[in-house]
């Protein structure tokens, strides 16, 4: 045994940071076991997820969670300014989606959610009224939060979605998460195998503020829009820029931008690193309760 030192102004502590802006993305586990969270987080304890759970925003109804543990790939980033390389693995984050048990509607329940086997929604009273520019092929009764997976699907799976080559992106019965969703675990296992990807927005999210007044400050994935792993950085954050810009939307654009606007208090399209301290700056200004979006809520109770 012998004894060592290190130069006096090397770096020799882990610095935790916070991160905000377009990254690239693999998923590394869903809806991981109490054990696998314990390995994948480097955590002692952490709380067992329940996967199927009380609907709250449909009493008496169930709704099934899809968590998608997320890790990013290698890229360079902006820290104070200054270009910084972030390492592969250096956050993890779950991107979740809840999957209600019974048909969507309005809030007068005047209309019924529609969906076709492409992924794509829309509202009508009866299937017989749905719009005349919407493609009705295997089109049936939607339920909540479909549209917002078959979204992040679309980007993952890497599909055909324009013109005349469309992929189909739909699950035949979203019922059956409920009774046995090894044919949901099998398809995005096939996805991890194929090294497919996805890029996406994170945000940052204050959490709940303690009796001394202190908060943590949390990375939740903006759920509304997502880019291909093929899709080139810059590329892709112009893409990012333009969809919450609502740049192409001709009618109702500001109502557009209200409803696209990520819901966390505060976030970058480029990548960038942020100490603990400057995240906690960028969201105290906040104290609202900025959504109630309980995939927002769940992301931070799995820790």
């Amino acid at each position: 045994m012998g004894l060592t030192s290190n130069k006096a102004d090397e770096k020799t502590t882990k610095e935790l940071n916070l991160h905000t802006g377009v990254y690239s993305f693999k998923v590394i586990k869903f809806n991981p076991s109490g054990e696998e969270l314990k390995e994948m987080l480097g955590m002692d304890e952490v709380r067992e997820q329940e996967y199927i759970q009380d609907d709250k925003f449909n009493e008496g109804h169930k709704q099934y969670l899809a968590y998608f543990w997320l890790e990013n790939e290698a890229c360079t980033a902006y820290m104070d300014g200054e270009e910084v390389d972030v390492k592969e693995g250096e956050f993890k984050i779950p991107v979740i989606f809840g999957i209600g048990d019974a048909p969507l509607t309005n809030r007068d329940g005047t209309k019924h959610a529609f969906v076709n086997k492409y992924g794509k929604t829309t509202y009508a009273e009866s299937e017989d009224k749905l719009p005349s520019w919407f493609e009705a092929e295997g089109v049936r009764k939607a339920h909540y939060g479909e549209q917002e997976l078959y979204n992040f699907l679309k980007s993952y799976a890497n599909l055909y979605d324009s013109g005349d080559k469309k992929d189909e992106n739909c699950l035949d019965d979203p019922n059956a998460l409920f009774k046995d969703d090894s044919f949901f675990k099998n398809y995005i296992k096939e996805l991890q195998e194929k090294n497919h990807g996805v890029k996406c927005l994170v945000e940052l999210k204050k959490g709940a503020e303690n009796e001394d007044g202190n908060f943590n400050v949390k990375e939740v994935i903006y759920k509304q829009y997502f880019q291909k792993k093929s899709q080139k950085m810059p590329q892709a954050i112009g893409n990012f820029k333009n969809y919450l810009s609502a740049s192409n939307v001709r009618t109702d654009k500001e109502d557009k931008i209200a409803r696209r606007t990520p819901k966390g208090e505060f976030y970058t399209i480029e990548p960038t690193v942020l100490s603990i301290s400057e995240a906690k700056e960028k969201v105290s200004g906040s104290q609202d309760e900025a959504d109630n979006d309980e995939a927002y809520k769940q992301s931070s109770s799995a820790f």
